[in-house]
């Protein structure tokens, strides 16, 4: 019986392509998300089914076995990986991803309907396009809107709509509020890109005051609901990687269902929304697909020559030949999901 020994000279060969690696890890400080800003990463809910990455691969996952035990993170490291998720332009998140959210945040406060006269929170508000929006449609005693990026914050205390909303600095995951302090707290595309989502959520209701609301709406990753899923499936087949989120799997409808149960919350409730937004000619949409905040630094990064490529292929997504500019309809869609603070 022969055995199989790996050679010396085979091991000594692959010394120095493991020191390259062991480096380029330690270069991008090590295997962590993008967003540590928001504090230490999760370990997300145990969740019986399958979860599709937002790469478009599906994970099993078997009952009673945490989900972050096979999501595979994305690195990005001095070797080229892509860019981190940057929120700091608040006027290129307004046309891209403030629109989106205005269309989904009608519905969502519909099928709220909540009451007048309520304190409001909104956590994670960026540049205050939901602010807005419940500021105008839902007559709170008091709205304040909290997040991470100043500059984000400058953009919110400008919007006509949301001149009577409060804002201020603050960490989702550490909120600077009393407890039982507000009656709701909602977050607006939000969750999924906390490291600890389970964190977030208990911070709200931590502040809600008991029969209060803690309510929240992710893009439904999991079947392509984001805005940018178009551009997302054109960069990957012209092989361009992008950053995902750190907690993606916090957008699929049992984990949200999942996370507002295990938080106490009662009268747990989803549902998915599906919006469409209409674009004059395909230039216009193209031009709007390049403010995502996860695909723009990538594609700043390129040479015309595969912007282009990629270009093409979101042409044939939407369905116009090379002569044809348009008008053009996209659809995104996004999961809701409402819950009560348990009264004393």
């Amino acid at each position: 019986m022969r055995t199989h020994l790996l050679s010396p000279v085979f091991l000594v060969a692959c010394l120095p392509m493991l020191a390259r690696t062991v480096a380029s890890v330690r270069a991008a400080g090590g295997l962590r998300p993008s967003h540590a800003r928001w504090g230490p990463a999760s370990v997300p809910p145990r969740v019986a089914g399958r979860c599709r990455l937002p790469a478009g691969g599906f994970l099993p996952i078997t009952p009673g076995r945490p989900l972050a035990d096979r999501f595979v993170r994305r690195v990005s490291t001095a070797a080229g990986g892509p860019p981190p998720i940057s929120f700091q332009d608040a006027a290129a998140y307004e046309r891209m991803t403030g629109a989106w959210s205005r269309l989904v945040g009608r519905d969502f406060l519909d099928w709220l309907a909540p009451a007048r006269g309520l304190r409001w929170l909104d956590v994670g508000c960026g540049n205050g396009v939901f602010t807005g929006l419940i500021a105008d449609r839902c007559a709170p005693a008091s709205v304040e809107g909290i997040d991470p990026e100043p500059a984000q914050l400058d953009y919110a205390r400008r919007r006509p709509d949301s001149r009577d909303a409060r804002f201020r600095v603050g960490d989702a995951m550490a909120l600077p509020c009393l407890p039982a302090s507000v009656d709701v707290a909602a977050m607006a595309l939000v969750l999924f890109y906390l490291p600890d989502p389970a964190r977030g959520v208990a911070q709200m209701v931590r502040v809600v005051a008991p029969g209060g609301i803690v309510c929240a709406y992710n893009w439904d990753l999991a079947r392509g609901g984001s805005p940018l899923a178009v551009l997302g499936r054109a960069m990957r087949r012209a092989g361009v990687e992008t950053p995902t989120a750190p907690s993606a799997w916090a957008a699929a409808e049992e984990a949200v269902r999942r996370l507002w149960t295990d938080a106490g919350l009662e009268d747990v409730q989803t549902r998915r929304i599906t919006v469409r937004r209409e674009f004059e000619s395909f230039e216009a949409l193209w031009e709007v697909l390049q403010l995502g905040a996860s695909t723009a630094p990538v594609l700043r990064g390129l040479s015309f020559g595969k912007r282009e490529e990629i270009k093409g292929y979101v042409r044939e997504q939407v369905g116009l030949g090379n002569g044809d500019d348009g008008p053009v309809t996209c659809e995104a869609s996004a999961i809701a999901v409402k819950g009560r603070v348990k009264r004393s």
